[in-house]
């Protein structure tokens, strides 16, 4: 079974950052209305990372995300991983 893309392109972890900032939320406050960790979100917006379809949702509804945002945001989402994967046990 191939892997998919675990990164993100660029414009994701801009949009992610710029939605953030409309909401008014510093990293901390917006990973744990969403409940991920402050580390996490910060791989995300720095695009080291892409979410989980689960974490994805999350992030498009706490943050507010528009019809357009949202649909990017899954465009790159994961799904055998994280909380899309419940079978998979942390090392």
């Amino acid at each position: 079974m191939e892997r998919e893309r675990r990164t993100m392109p660029a414009d994701v972890g801009r949009l992610l950052q710029d939605a953030r900032l409309r909401a008014g939320l510093r990293l901390r406050e917006a990973a744990g209305v969403v409940g991920i960790s402050h580390s996490y979100l910060v791989r995300l917006e720095a695009c080291l990372r892409a979410p989980s379809r689960t974490v994805a949702v999350l992030l498009a509804d706490a943050l507010a995300l528009t019809p357009e945002e949202r649909a990017r945001l899954l465009e790159v989402a994961v799904t055998d991983a994280g909380r899309d994967y419940p079978g998979r046990k942390a090392a």
